[in-house]
Protein backbone atom coordinates (compact mmCIF):
# COMPACT_ATOMS: atom_id res chain seq x y z
CA UNK A 1 0.00 0.00 0.00
CA UNK A 2 1.29 3.45 -0.83
CA UNK A 3 0.79 6.62 0.78
CA UNK A 4 -0.33 9.55 -1.12
CA UNK A 5 2.26 12.18 -1.03
CA UNK A 6 1.52 15.92 -1.33
CA UNK A 7 1.72 17.14 -5.08
CA UNK A 8 1.61 13.59 -7.01
CA UNK A 9 -0.70 11.26 -6.42
CA UNK A 10 -0.34 7.23 -7.75
CA UNK A 11 -0.63 6.95 -11.66
CA UNK A 12 -2.80 3.48 -13.80
CA UNK A 13 -2.39 4.06 -18.06
CA UNK A 14 -3.37 0.36 -19.04
CA UNK A 15 -0.66 -2.20 -17.85
CA UNK A 16 1.13 0.30 -16.22
CA UNK A 17 0.62 1.43 -12.26
CA UNK A 18 3.26 3.86 -10.32
CA UNK A 19 3.07 3.78 -6.69
CA UNK A 20 3.77 7.01 -4.48
CA UNK A 21 4.93 7.26 -1.41
CA UNK A 22 7.28 9.64 1.06
CA UNK A 23 10.72 8.20 1.10
CA UNK A 24 13.18 7.65 3.35
CA UNK A 25 13.26 10.26 6.59
CA UNK A 26 10.79 12.49 4.05
CA UNK A 27 13.92 13.55 1.93
CA UNK A 28 12.59 12.10 -0.79
CA UNK A 29 9.76 10.68 -2.94
CA UNK A 30 9.75 7.55 -4.00
CA UNK A 31 8.44 5.92 -7.64
CA UNK A 32 7.58 2.49 -7.63
CA UNK A 33 7.07 1.29 -11.47
CA UNK A 34 4.34 -2.07 -11.57
CA UNK A 35 3.01 -4.21 -14.51
CA UNK A 36 4.13 -3.33 -18.40
CA UNK A 37 5.17 -0.29 -19.97
CA UNK A 38 3.45 -1.18 -23.45
CA UNK A 39 1.77 1.40 -24.46
CA UNK A 40 2.31 2.75 -27.79
CA UNK A 41 2.79 6.31 -26.71
CA UNK A 42 3.46 6.40 -23.35
CA UNK A 43 4.48 9.93 -23.20
CA UNK A 44 0.71 10.83 -22.99
CA UNK A 45 0.12 9.81 -19.98
CA UNK A 46 3.68 8.93 -18.41
CA UNK A 47 5.74 12.26 -19.25
CA UNK A 48 3.35 14.61 -17.39
CA UNK A 49 3.47 12.66 -14.31
CA UNK A 50 6.84 12.61 -13.87
CA UNK A 51 7.44 15.83 -14.75
CA UNK A 52 5.06 16.63 -11.51
CA UNK A 53 7.22 14.12 -9.61
CA UNK A 54 10.17 16.29 -10.71
CA UNK A 55 8.38 19.44 -9.58
CA UNK A 56 7.32 18.52 -6.65
CA UNK A 57 10.07 16.96 -5.40
CA UNK A 58 11.93 20.26 -6.25
CA UNK A 59 9.59 22.51 -4.54
CA UNK A 60 10.44 20.38 -1.28
CA UNK A 61 13.95 20.39 -1.83
CA UNK A 62 14.15 16.20 -2.00
CA UNK A 63 14.95 14.13 -4.59
CA UNK A 64 13.26 10.86 -6.50
CA UNK A 65 13.97 7.25 -5.65
CA UNK A 66 13.14 5.50 -8.56
CA UNK A 67 12.06 1.87 -8.14
CA UNK A 68 11.84 -0.56 -11.65
CA UNK A 69 11.88 -3.87 -10.03
CA UNK A 70 8.55 -4.61 -9.96
CA UNK A 71 8.26 -3.37 -13.85
CA UNK A 72 7.60 -6.55 -15.78
CA UNK A 73 8.89 -4.56 -19.09
CA UNK A 74 8.84 -1.90 -20.86
CA UNK A 75 9.66 -0.25 -24.78
CA UNK A 76 11.41 1.42 -26.46
CA UNK A 77 8.64 4.43 -26.43
CA UNK A 78 9.01 4.42 -22.57
CA UNK A 79 12.93 4.58 -22.97
CA UNK A 80 12.64 7.61 -24.74
CA UNK A 81 10.21 9.84 -21.81
CA UNK A 82 13.24 8.00 -18.92
CA UNK A 83 15.64 10.00 -20.99
CA UNK A 84 13.39 13.03 -20.89
CA UNK A 85 12.83 12.57 -17.38
CA UNK A 86 16.33 12.42 -16.15
CA UNK A 87 17.39 15.57 -18.25
CA UNK A 88 14.16 17.12 -16.61
CA UNK A 89 15.29 16.30 -13.21
CA UNK A 90 18.78 17.39 -13.65
CA UNK A 91 17.34 20.70 -14.78
CA UNK A 92 15.66 21.23 -11.77
CA UNK A 93 18.61 20.16 -9.81
CA UNK A 94 16.49 16.82 -8.17
CA UNK A 95 18.65 14.37 -6.72
CA UNK A 96 17.71 10.84 -8.29
CA UNK A 97 18.20 7.51 -6.94
CA UNK A 98 17.22 4.61 -9.44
Amino acid sequence: MSVETPGIEALTSGDLRVEVAAGSEGSAITLTFLGKSNAQQPEEALWPYLGRAVEAAAARSWGLEVHFERLEYFNSSTIKVMIKFLEHARKWKVPLAL
